[in-house]
């Protein structure tokens, strides 16, 4: 196909969405659906390193009140600040998909 409207060459059909502050962008459907799975997988691998770091700072062979404050920290504040990121990705990524039709859809929460 020929160029698309919004820069590039236009593989599959072209999806639009508008953003919450009413700018709308153009994509290639193609290229949206497999950028949401990286999102995905981003998202997901956010909280597994979240988890790894939990567990690693657990077994630290450090003691004291620094200590203590560090895993406070890290348990209330830090790992919680990163699920919620990567639970954000995941929720992105849900958001993109095709609807009943086959259009592909961008919802952004």
């Amino acid at each position: 196909m020929g160029p698309s409207p919004h820069g590039g060459s236009r593989r599959g059909d072209l999806a639009f969405t508008v953003s919450r502050t009413g700018a709308g962008y153009g994509a290639d459907t193609d290229q949206l659906l497999s950028s949401a799975e990286i999102v995905k997988g981003a998202g997901t691998r956010i909280g597994d390193l979240t988890q790894e770091l939990l567990t690693s700072a657990s077994t630290l062979e450090w003691t004291g009140p620094d200590a203590e404050q560090f895993r406070a920290e890290l348990e209330s504040q830090i790992a919680v600040d990163l699920h919620a990121l990567g639970g954000r990705c995941e929720a992105i990524a849900r958001g993109c998909g095709r609807d009943g039709l086959g259009h592909v859809i961008l919802k952004s929460r």
